[in-house]
């Protein structure tokens, strides 16, 4: 008689990573929902600039048609993981049949045969119960429309998700964001639970249906703020969590406050601040005072003007500069009462 034993030892992969993919939807979303974010308004109104006519007349028409959201286009993440190349994602997607599309648009709840059945038949589409339905946030009957013009759909979606990553709006967003996503996966990582327990801590929820998944992903979203969404199949688990709530808002405010204090970080330009405390001064007389070159001069002028605290004033053919006393003393006010908050 023999006794054999074995564990399952396969090590799990964890991803933490910023997805472009997953923000131009998200973006999407908030755009074109019901519930546009009000932090997000300034970038929706330099989209509306930026976008194509044809972009704007597919939203408003489908705003007024449809309150779908775009939300179930994550769908396609696990069979296509390509999160930082929207050309490679949507080009994947343009393989798929009208009917393995549409199969992933409904998450999964509308079997593959009823789905074949609706495109050959779009009445059809009234048996497909309440789940389905509620997707369209009211307008059920928008879902034999997404049956019958299927084709230009997903050609127009994908026009408008081309459009909104190729955007210099949603480029400098990406750049501008850069630290808040990365604060947000530090303190995701700082958590130092076992995956599946950060996904629910994400989420915000124990999980009904779990698998033994091999491989998570974890991306922070600004633009899906306040929503957490997870999808999943049996080997994997991707989790997207908005990351403009309270606690990485804080974390954002730390990394403007680390903006302001890398330009005191400097003697000189302590010493040029103590100067234009006193009174006006021009850059060749600072220089001469610190004995330091124009060129030098200007440099350090240039990052304390883009850091706030110094405001310049023309007068003839000669910039003076004075230090910006309010904006100051509101940095050393935040500073104190970032430092003295309470841990939320």
């Amino acid at each position: 008689m023999a006794l054999e034993q074995s564990e399952n030892n396969v090590t799990k992969t964890v991803i933490h990573t910023i997805s472009s993919v997953a923000e131009a939807i998200a973006l999407l979303s908030s755009y074109t929902g019901a519930d546009q974010h009000s932090y997000a308004q300034h970038e929706q109104e330099l989209l509306n600039q930026a976008l194509s006519a044809e972009a704007i007349a597919f939203i408003t028409s489908w705003r007024i048609r449809s309150r779908w959201d775009f939300m179930y286009l994550y769908e396609f993440f696990i069979p296509f993981p390509h999160f930082n190349d929207m050309a490679l994602f949507l080009d994947e997607i343009s393989g798929l049949s009208d009917e393995s599309y549409l199969f992933y648009i409904f998450g999964g709840e509308v079997p593959q045969q009823q789905i074949a059945e609706a495109l050959l038949h779009p009445d059809a589409t009234a048996d497909f119960g309440l789940n389905p339905a509620s997707m369209f946030g009211g307008k059920p009957e928008f879902i034999k429309v997404m049956f019958t013009d299927i084709k230009p759909i997903r050609v127009s979606i994908h026009r408008l998700l081309l459009e909104i990553t190729t955007s210099a709006v949603f480029r400098e967003h990406l750049n501008t964001k850069q630290g808040l996503y990365e604060a947000a996966i530090q303190e995701a990582q700082a958590f130092g639970l076992e995956p599946l327990h950060l996904a629910q801590k994400l989420m915000e929820k124990s999980f009904r249906r779990v698998s033994n998944y091999q491989t998570f992903y974890f991306i922070p979203s600004y633009f899906l703020t306040p929503r957490h969404i997870r999808i999943f199949d049996n080997h994997t688990c991707i989790v997207i969590y908005g990351c403009y709530n309270t606690p990485l808002n804080t974390l954002e405010r730390s990394l403007e406050l680390e903006k302001q204090l890398k330009a005191l970080s400097d003697r000189n330009r302590i010493m040029i601040l103590r100067i234009l405390h006193q009174h006006k001064e021009y850059g060749a007389r600072l220089a001469n005072t610190l004995d330091l070159t124009t060129a030098t001069i200007s440099h350090h002028l240039e990052i304390l003007k883009q850091a706030g605290l110094i405001v310049e004033e023309k007068v003839g053919n000669i910039k003076y500069f004075e230090l910006d006393h309010s904006r100051f003393d509101k940095l050393l006010q935040e500073l104190s009462t970032f430092v003295q908050m309470e841990q939320l």
